[in-house]
């Protein structure tokens, strides 16, 4: 897996593909859930993660569009759920409400203060390198998707159909544990957790100032998940 030297510019009907392949098929009664942290108001502020239910990847898609002129950070949550409230009645992202998966994924951090930290890589080079040594040296094929989110990298593994929580859950720890294994640098709390969310591509990650766009940087295939 080769760094590609220019980012993949995309229109909507790719982002209905990377939903499509991403994310499970849609379902009558069930949802996709979109996040949205709001700009921050100083410092100290953390504030809250607002959901919004969707029910298919056009709107999903659709949803984004709309929603990065309005600010803040968008996410997306990476399954299919049966609709919930929080105790407050809102939107809720919980993860015994996950009815399908489609995908395992990474987030590897990357910036001058992660690699200090040894929580991350310096630059997306040096995580896409780090990442194939891995997967060279352990058989496991390429990631159907490699994201930039502006200043990392998140790697998504499509299967070629979708599967149940239950069966999700022990492959995501098995893989989590090999990335432990080979001393792969990424969020620990993202792998195996089915109720995560990453940013859609083709919104904007305000870290920074001017923000960075979050873009698609590979394509490549679905994985048999029974292989």
């Amino acid at each position: 897996m080769n760094a590609p030297a220019t980012l993949i510019s995309f229109p909507a009907s790719d982002l209905i593909r990377f939903f499509a392949d991403v994310l499970p098929p849609p379902m009558d009664g069930e949802v996709f859930v979109a996040a949205r942290l709001p700009p921050k108001r100083g410092t100290a502020d953390k504030p809250p993660m607002f959901h919004s239910y969707v029910a298919t990847h056009e709107e999903l898609a659709s949803h984004f569009a709309a929603a990065v002129a309005s600010g803040g950070d968008q996410y997306f949550a990476l399954a299919r759920y049966r609709p919930h409230t929080t105790d407050k009645g809102y939107p809720g992202r919980r993860g015994d409400y996950v009815v399908a998966v489609k995908a395992c994924w990474l987030d590897l951090d990357c910036g001058p203060g992660k690699a200090k930290s040894g929580e991350g890589y310096a630059t997306q080079k040096e995580a896409l390198s780090a990442l194939k040594a891995v997967l060279d040296t352990a058989g496991l094929p390429e990631p159907t998707y490699l994201v930039s989110s502006g200043f990392g990298l998140h790697t998504y593994w499509c299967f070629d159909h979708a599967v149940s929580a239950v069966d999700w859950e022990p492959v995501a720890t098995r893989f989590k544990a090999l990335t432990e294994a080979y001393g792969l640098k990424v969020d620990p709390s993202r792998t195996a957790d089915v109720a995560s969310v990453l940013r859609p591509p083709g919104t904007l990650n305000h870290k920074s100032t001017p923000p960075k766009p979050v873009v698609i940087m590979h394509r490549g295939s679905l994985i048999d998940f029974a292989g």
